[in-house]
């Protein structure tokens, strides 16, 4: 390989769990496909010649579909599906919505003089802080692991689910086209065309590894 090291990244819910492992096992013998798994980052990272950076991508109507279903695990307080396509990222922040009601528990037990009462304001504001960290479960090759609290990737994003979409693919393709350690994958392809899509890993890594092996168990995020 031409290569010293493997970075695999993409947009959040476009399959890069699944197609960093099959990488990890296939090319580096490595079920701990973690160690390569670079998480969300944009093209600014591309800056080592020795590191091959592999882009994931899937098509926008999948992944929104897929961040909707766990809007809870990314911090995004939102009704229906139509209204999450239609509302900015920055604007779905459950957060901010916790914080407006924990300032209002607050000050109801400032002004209150019953000490239940204040018990009772408390409690409300513990279970607010409790609901407001969710629990998520990762599946990796080596186990099952239970993440609290939120991922926070979208909530300073001033876009609608599809115009960041766009923007964060165009980034990553501009990349490519720049830089010959990029390599772009996308998920779909993977799943047409298996044995096609990861000869032209190989190539693009100037591996010799030749017959590829595909996952016996689900990998990735889910609730």
């Amino acid at each position: 390989m031409k290569y010293k090291n493997i970075v695999c990244i993409g947009h959040p819910r476009s399959g890069t769990h699944y197609i960093t492992a099959l990488i990890s096992t296939n090319f580096l013998n490595d079920p701990d496909y973690l160690k390569i798994y670079g998480n969300h980052g944009l093209p600014q990272i591309t800056c080592d010649p020795n590191v091959v950076y592999i882009h994931i991508w899937r098509a926008f109507k999948e992944v929104a579909k897929s961040i909707y279903v766990l809007k809870e695990r990314f911090g995004l307080d939102v009704g229906s599906y139509e209204e999450f396509l239609k509302t900015r990222y920055k604007d779905m922040r459950k957060i901010e919505k916790y914080k407006k009601l924990m300032t209002n528990v607050r000050n109801l037990a400032r002004n209150t003089k019953f000490p239940a009462a204040v018990h009772f304001f408390q409690e409300v504001e513990r279970r607010i802080k409790k609901l407001n960290k969710p629990a998520t479960n990762v599946r990796t090759l080596t186990g099952n692991v239970k993440f609290a609290g939120e991922n926070r990737f979208f909530h300073e994003v001033d876009m609608k689910p599809q115009e960041y979409w766009e923007h964060y693919t165009t980034l990553w393709a501009n990349s490519r086209g720049k830089n010959s350690n990029v390599v772009s994958i996308m998920y779909n392809n993977m799943l047409e065309d298996f044995d096609g899509t990861m000869t032209y890993i190989a190539e693009s890594l100037d591996s010799d590894v030749v017959q590829f092996s595909n996952l016996t168990k689900r990998v990735g995020w889910w609730k």
